[in-house]
Order: structure tokens, then C-alpha cells, then sequence
């Protein structure tokens, strides 16, 4: 096929007028034969992969929805992604949340697909749809609110390296929280960026270090609502209470991932004596310094304890270990 067009374009060099014409209308056709060729052979095995590793009867399915590109795209990603053609398999969800991922890079990260595919499952499709409006932006996916006439920006997730990178801010308190942030577990494996904290989360999604600096006290209206459902959604007991992270007082998030399920005894004593100690730093205009570890036994979605590092400015760096039994 390459000898016969150069042939063609040699052709065309050496001759003029009707001639050249009528060979290049032959070229055009050719080409068009040649792409066609090409296409046909390409949906052709993407087909068969898809049939091979996802069975005739999905696949058959996935023929009738979607075009040929998403198709082609889709047995490329399945015959590379060993863990990803699994769970195509086994969520019925995952492949629409794959297609809303579009071409970012985050749209291969399975950690991702199936997170916004149980979020999904958990909502319905129906809600979920309306809820949330996906973009592509370069190797960057960007979610806002799909309601009202502003499209609020809710989060901003791309990879950085290996590494997961959701970036976000907080509501302002009270009824004014940020969906993606106000879930039970976040996306596992994955460091978030909100405001001036970072959070690197567990394998299965939940807080397991959560640092940043505190420059003023910014008092967040709290929703005591979400601090009963942190209780019994993360695993708590019947005698704990919905305990902040980083106290609103001192700016901390109402979102459920600043929530933990926390003793009373603790979150009203030696917890609530060393947000007082910050505090007062911040109302002396220093700024606090902090990182504190959650610490998880065995397959608890409840802390057992906190190791909090913190260092107010002008005074050396302290660690405390707090027990949450």
C-alpha cells in the first residue's frame, strides 16, 4: 500500500492539468479506502478483547452504548489494567464512571473509578448525574456542582508522580459543606489539599494523617448533625461523641473527614485542653505547627489512638499520645 501512494505522488509530480487532477481524486479515494480499512480492523479487535476479557454478554452491551472510539479506548485500558478489567466485571457502575473520567490520567487510577463508582451506587445514577458535573481539563479532572447557575468548584484531582492529589476547599460551616469532602472515606491511597491542610488517607479511605498550620482562630459554624452520623458511620460506640480533628474554633473543617468517632472523657479533656493551648497561641498571634497520626486496629473504621505533634512558634515541639478507649 506505501509503494502504490508513493507511486501516486511520484505520478502527480510528473504531470499536469486533467492528469494530475484525476490521479489526485484516485489518491483521495484510496485514502479514504485505507482509513476505512484501518477503522474497521481496529473496532474489529477491539471487539475481541473486549469479548475475551469481559464475556460476550457484557460486551455485547457495552457495543450497543457506546461508539467505537470509547470502545477501542476502553479494551486498551482493560488489557493494561489487570485490577481495572476486575472491576468492570464487577460493578455495574464503574465503566460510566470510567467514561466520565474522560482522557485524564486519574481515569486509569482504579482507587478513583471505584470510588465515584460506590458513591454512585450509594446516591443512585439518577442523583448522581444531577448532582455532579465531570470536566476534563488537560491530564486535570475538575467536579462542581451541576445545580444552580454558578457551578461551585467542589474538587480539582490529578496525579503528581504515583501519587493521587485532590485539591478542594472546605464549606464555610454549618449547612455550607463541600459534598466531595463530607463523605464517610475519602479516595484511598491519596493525599488532599484543603485550604492549608494536608490529609493522606488508608488504603480504605480513611484519615490517617492530617497536618498543616494554624495562623488565627477562625471559628467554623459546627453541624452537630454530621458529627452524630461521624459516630455510627465510622464504627463508633454508643458512649462517644463526634470529635473534630481540628476544633471549629480553630478553623477546623464541619466536613466528615475532620470528624472522628472520639471517647467523651477524651474529647472533653486532654483533647479539648490542647485545643485551648493552640488557642491562646493564635490569640498571641503565633502560629501553631501541627501533624497528627490516627492510629487503626485491625479493620476498625474507629481510632484507637492519636499521635499529635505540634510547635508553637518560639516554643520547642511537643508530641502527645492520646488513647481513645
Amino acid at each position: 500500500m506505501k509503494r502504490i501512494t508513493l507511486l501516486l505522488v511520484v505520478s502527480l509530480l510528473t504531470t499536469s492539468g486533467l492528469e494530475a487532477q484525476a490521479l489526485r481524486k484516485i489518491t483521495e479515494t484510496i485514502s479514504e479506502k485505507v482509513l476505512k480499512v484501518v477503522g474497521r480492523n481496529s473496532f474489529e479487535s477491539s471487539v475481541k478483547v473486549l469479548k475475551r476479557e469481559l464475556g460476550d454478554e457484557l460486551s455485547e452491551k457495552l457495543i450497543k452504548q457506546y461508539d467505537d472510539d470509547v470502545l477501542k479506548k476502553l479494551a486498551k485500558n482493560i488489557s493494561e489494567n489487570k485490577k481495572m478489567k476486575s472491576l468492570f466485571i464487577s460493578d455495574k457502575n464503574a465503566i460510566k464512571v470510567w467514561k466520565l473520567l474522560g482522557n485524564t490520567r486519574v481515569s486509569k487510577r482504579v482507587e478513583v473509578v471505584e470510588y465515584f463508582s460506590k458513591m454512585m451506587e450509594r446516591q443512585g445514577e439518577e442523583k448522581f448525574m444531577k448532582r455532579y458535573l465531570f470536566k476534563e481539563t488537560g491530564d486535570k479532572l475538575v467536579i462542581r456542582t451541576k445545580n444552580g447557575k454558578v457551578k461551585k468548584l467542589l474538587a480539582i484531582i490529578e496525579e503528581e508522580g504515583d501519587d493521587i492529589v485532590i485539591r478542594a476547599k472546605r464549606g464555610k460551616g454549618g449547612k455550607d459543606l463541600n459534598d466531595i469532602l463530607n463523605q464517610v472515606n475519602l479516595i484511598p491511597n491519596s493525599i488532599y489539599k484543603i485550604n492549608n491542610e494536608v490529609i493522606k488517607t488508608t488504603e480504605k479511605g480513611e484519615v490517617k494523617e492530617i497536618s498543616g498550620v494554624l495562623l488565627k482562630s477562625d471559628n467554623i459554624k459546627r453541624n452537630k448533625n454530621i458529627q452524630r452520623k461521624a459516630v455510627y458511620k465510622k464504627g463508633g460506640k454508643s458512649t462517644d461523641q463526634g470529635g473534630h480533628l481540628i476544633a471549629n474554633i480553630l478553623g477546623g473543617s464541619s466536613e466528615m473527614y475532620n470528624i472522628v468517632p472520639m471517647s467523651r472523657n477524651l474529647n472533653l479533656g486532654q483533647y479539648s485542653k490542647m485545643e485551648t493551648i493552640w488557642k491562646k497561641a493564635l490569640e498571641n498571634r503565633k502560629k501553631v505547627d501541627y501533624k497528627i497520626n490516627l492510629i487503626y486496629d485491625g479493620n476498625s473504621k474507629r481510632p484507637s489512638k492519636f499521635r499529635v505533634t505540634y510547635m508553637i512558634e518560639g516554643e520547642q515541639r511537643r508530641t502527645l499520645i492520646f488513647d481513645n478507649n
